[in-house]
This record gives structure tokens, sequence and C-alpha cells, in this order.
């Protein structure tokens, strides 16, 4: 009777197993998060913060993952070419920032490469579209989506951990920037 229960329990596992696979090969092979907010200020008050990594410590929730996390900036701390690169816990894992473009007051576009805990490269958009005395500000991660992360995000919802971070950095700059306009 025992050996017919593990058994039943092994094609029950092998059946998961198998559709979890499927499933995750069903997946688009790219990614994108987005979330927006407006913010109570003019987009010249908002882009030092997104161009200067410098400035960035200073809202960034990713931050708040390792205070004790090793962080290396370029001399060039703003602008294209500029880079930022972190190694932490598990929670903040490693990786590096490179600036591609920087457009003032209206975008910075950057390619984020993961070492840890798991490879990849990405692209963020910083977009800022003025909306009247404020700036409704987009924020964006996009690129490919190996199989591997397919597979992950069957189990993690990524999305949800990738925007939430992203919430608590809008709120973390509205701080900074509203009423200093």
């Amino acid at each position: 009777m025992i050996v017919k229960i593990l058994i039943g329990l092994l094609v029950v596992l092998a059946v998961g197993a198998t559709a979890a696979l499927a499933y995750a090969a069903t997946k688009p092979d790219s990614f994108r998060y987005e979330r927006s907010a407006v913010i109570d200020a003019p987009a010249e008050a908002i882009f030092p913060y997104l161009n200067d990594f410098k400035l960035g410590q200073e809202w960034s929730p990713f931050e708040e993952l390792d205070p004790d996390m090793e962080r290396q900036m370029s001399e060039q701390t703003a602008g294209e070419g500029a880079t930022y690169a972190w190694n932490g816990n598990g929670n903040a894992g490693e990786g590096k920032l490179t600036i591609l473009e920087s457009v003032p007051n209206e975008r910075v576009t950057m390619d984020i490469t993961f070492v840890r805990p798991m490879a990849g490269s990405s692209t963020i958009d910083y977009i800022l579209t003025p909306e009247g005395d404020q700036t409704k500000m987009t924020w964006a991660m996009h690129g490919p989506q190996p199989y591997l992360a397919k597979l992950m995000s069957v189990f993690i919802d990524c999305e949800k951990m990738v925007t939430d971070n992203y919430e608590k950095g809008f709120v973390n700059l509205k701080q900074k920037v509203e009423g200093r306009s």
C-alpha cells in the first residue's frame, strides 16, 4: 500500500513539474515592467535625481535593500557614460548600471547588468512628461526573458517584486523634490 502511495505521489509530482516546464515555455521572450506617478514638481527639479548616481542614492528604494553593500561609481557620476556598480547581500545582489542616454528634463535610459542572484541584462527608462505644473514620471524596465527567467516567473511574481520597489521609489523621490521647485 505504501509503495502505491509513493508511486502515485511521484506521478503527481512528475506531471506537475512537466506542466510547469511546458507553461514556462509559452511565456513571452521579453518582459516589460512599468509604473507611472505624477510628481508635484517640474521636470527640471526631478531630472538631476534620475541622471546623477550620487543623487540617485538619496531616493532609490534599492539602496535600502542592503545598507552595507559595496558601491562604486565612475568618476563621472551623471549623464551618458556614468556607471554605478554594487555588490550586496542576497537581497541586493550584484550588478552594474550604465547611463546610455540622457536627454535633459525628458529621459534617462540605462543598461542594468545583473551578476547575481541571476545573471542578465535589461534596460531601464525614466521618462518625464510635463502635466501642467506637475510631471508624470514613468519608470520602466524591459529586456529579454530567457527560458530560465520564464520558469522562475511561474513561481515568483517578478513584476510585483520590481514594481513594489518602483512605488517606494516614487514616494522617496516625491519627498525629495516636491516643494523644492
